[in-house]
């Protein structure tokens, strides 16, 4: 999920905020829709939020990132009882709860729009991992996350913990110098229990003062496939 809005210094020295109306352009970049904006006729890539054709690219632009958690219905009831539904129309890209991509999700032959290849002597090509970039780049494999609920990392001479959400389709990293474990599928404590954070939000949910909020790590959730050609180097976990 991204923000609309970017900013600008005007020659005057004034900064100001434009709203952009988005669309899908039609056009795919690295098996990734293609968004389209009106008010700077630019081409953007969902992959991370850049600006990659017309005057937005020209001048460096990137959407920014919204924090987002993925879950089922029943969990975003319990945790945002007051929340906003938003229902897709019926008939939009698929019928009820169906999607037009539900038969390109289930097929593990085909990689992309083009057959795109990667390495799958580890991961399947479809099978999430959770991204991220530090002093090179890491594919946590979600599958075997999940599978564990989370685990501490060593990752390029710092401490981590990755915890799998949503039955595997969602992931969260921390940095942390606490060795971390799973309460519930929401919490996660320290082995003394003397406190808890939430899994998602990272947000101190108790414990004693000198305690602070969780330091999420920048990642992403994609398919082995999307994230291979942006990182092949990548540390396969």
């Amino acid at each position: 999920m991204y923000a609309r809005e970017y900013s600008e210094i005007t020659p005057t020295g004034r900064e100001v905020t434009h709203t952009l109306s988005l669309m899908a352009s039609g056009n795919l970049w690295r098996d990734a829709l293609v968004m389209y904006d009106r008010q700077t006729k630019s081409l953007w890539t969902q992959h991370d939020g850049r600006a990659i054709k017309g005057r937005s690219q020209e001048a460096g632009r990137r959407l920014a990132a919204l924090p987002s958690e993925k879950m089922t219905y029943a969990d975003a009831l319990a945790r945002y009882p007051e929340a906003k539904v938003l229902v897709k129309k019926s008939g939009l890209l698929g019928k009820g709860t169906e999607s037009i991509y539900d038969d390109y999700l289930a097929r593990t032959d085909q990689l992309g729009l083009f057959g795109t290849e990667v390495p799958t002597d580890r991961i399947a090509g479809k099978d999430l991992v959770l991204g991220v970039v530090l002093d090179q780049p890491h594919a946590i494999s979600l599958p075997v996350l999940a599978a564990e609920g989370g685990r501490n990392l060593e990752l390029d001479g710092g401490t981590f913990f990755a915890v799998a959400l949503a039955d595997g389709q969602d992931a969260r990293l921390w940095s942390t110098d606490r060795r971390l474990a799973v309460l519930s599928p929401w919490v996660l404590g320290d082995p003394e229990g003397a406190a808890r954070w939430d899994a998602a939000t990272g947000r101190k949910l108790a414990g004693p003062p000198d305690v602070r909020d969780l330091i999420g790590v920048p990642a992403r959730v994609q398919a082995w496939f999307a994230w291979y050609p942006d990182h092949p180097t990548s540390v396969v976990w």
